[in-house]
């Protein structure tokens, strides 16, 4: 869906709302200032705008909730492949277990950086939202 935000000769075409949470907040802000400007033209967008945040966040949320147990999960198999290396250390030779042990934590750094790309995401969503809602309080829309 192609957003078309109009303010007297500015004409910024969007190729939807998810575009958003990619653009810096500076550059947000004054996109919407030009959209809420002439809100009577713009209605449409503001309508479109203001459902997509009153449902991301859930969205981003489960998303966020979701790559944190994949963190948990790469934790414990971490740990576990610790815990077999000090057991089995003197049956399994020493480089199968250096393998094991840095397929884990490089698994368990992923999924860290993961969770940490989701978390941003979630967060300028919020971050979004309040804008977008103190905005329309301000131009009383």
């Amino acid at each position: 869906m192609v957003l078309t935000i109009k303010n007297k000769s500015y004409v910024c075409h969007l190729r939807d709302v998810e575009v958003f949470k990619e653009l810096p907040l500076a550059n947000v802000r004054k996109i919407w200032r030009l959209m809420f400007d002439e809100a009577w033209i713009n209605q449409q967008v503001i309508t479109d705008i203001r459902d997509w945040l009153s449902y991301e966040p859930e969205i981003t949320g489960a998303f966020l909730y979701s790559k944190e147990a994949g963190v948990s999960k790469a934790a414990t198999i971490a740990e576990t492949s610790q815990k077999a290396a000090a057991v089995f250390s003197s049956v399994i030779s020493k480089k199968i277990l250096s393998e094991t042990e840095k397929t884990a934590k490089h698994k368990l750094r992923a999924a860290e950086a993961e969770y940490k790309s989701a978390k941003r995401v979630h967060e300028k969503v919020l971050k979004l939202r309040d804008i977008f809602n103190l905005m329309a309080t301000k131009y009383q829309i």
